[in-house]
């Protein structure tokens, strides 16, 4: 069913909500697998020849906190090294850490929220997001409500994802 918004003059389509959690998912799973390469990188590093299968050091950490140790162990191998772009190396891996970390606060975000199904004639036209923790401004001092619409077609945090995948 089709509905035509008379003051913006443009008609709106029922939302496929399948196609929009199904991204959310995609985006978890990739996030995950990131994750896990996080963890081997921590891994080889601690243990080069594996002697204990699997490992399990990096196991029980949160995200933040194995990034972070990965990133320590990384930078200290690296500083090791007696290679030209030692200083490079470490940059572009600190590179992909912030962006790692920005995207874990996004996945959070986005784990973390409601999702509110905007309905007209009995068909979904648009999703809601909101994040239930309201938070402070600090500049104002202002609550602030973290809401948005979620975009139909787009897939959630593909081009970020796929550039911190292609520096790991």
């Amino acid at each position: 069913m089709k509905w035509k918004d008379k003051q913006k003059n443009h008609v709106m389509e029922p939302l496929n909500t399948d196609k929009v959690y199904q991204r959310i998912g995609e985006f978890v799973v990739c996030f995950q697998w990131m994750e896990d390469k996080f963890r081997q990188i921590g891994s080889l590093i601690l243990d080069p020849i594996r002697k204990e299968w699997p490992p399990m050091s990096l196991r029980n950490l949160s995200n933040k906190k194995l990034i972070d140790q990965v990133e320590t162990l990384f930078v200290n191998l690296v500083r090791g090294l007696d290679v030209e772009d030692r200083d490079a190396r470490i940059r572009d891996f600190k590179t992909i850490v912030a962006g790692c970390h920005e995207l874990r606060h996004y996945r959070n975000n986005l784990l973390h929220s409601a999702y509110i199904e905007l309905k007209g004639g009995g068909e979904v036209l648009g999703i809601l997001r909101s994040n239930p923790n309201v938070k402070i401004d600090p500049t104002k001092g202002e609550k602030v409500f973290d809401e948005e619409a979620v975009p139909p077609a787009n897939p959630i945090g593909s081009s970020e994802m796929n550039q911190l995948i292609c520096g790991l």
